[in-house]
């Protein structure tokens, strides 16, 4: 194992997998579409439904960045259908969703980093011992 290969092994069990697991899941296709990989230089950490996973981390609404509810541009109602009960549901506004912090909850963690550095050191301590 190379060190940049420990590095990343390390950062995905400490940080990356924790991600995952702490992915809110309706339908789980969010959770299912998350990607670990190296372009060489960087470990990436990848969502295909990135806009999505912004609105889950960051809240919308009241909650996002705009402190503002959210309302129709065109339309003289918001529609969806509840997932529960099947009914067409319209409204003039929302609050917005709160925001969910599975990312940043994860990469602060204090024990997160701990065992990042304790995973390092034994993976780094094995590539060592394989080369001496």
């Amino acid at each position: 194992m190379e060190l940049h290969e420990a590095i990343g092994q390390a950062l995905k069990k400490a940080f990356a997998d924790k991600v995952i697991e702490d992915t809110p899941a309706d339908t789980g296709k969010l959770k299912k579409n998350w990607r670990w990989y190296t372009d060489g230089k960087i470990w990436i950490l990848e969502n295909e439904e990135g806009e999505k996973v912004l609105y889950l981390e960051f809240g919308t609404g009241i909650y996002g960045r705009r402190k503002k509810s959210i309302t129709p541009k065109k339309a003289r109602a918001l529609h969806w259908i509840d997932r529960e009960t099947g009914k067409d549901i319209f409204a003039k506004w929302v609050r917005g969703i709160e925001p969910r912090m599975f990312i940043r909850r994860n990469i602060y963690s204090t024990k997160n980093r701990k065992e990042f550095y304790k995973l390092l050191d034994e993976y780094v301590g094995e590539m060592l011992d394989k080369n001496m």
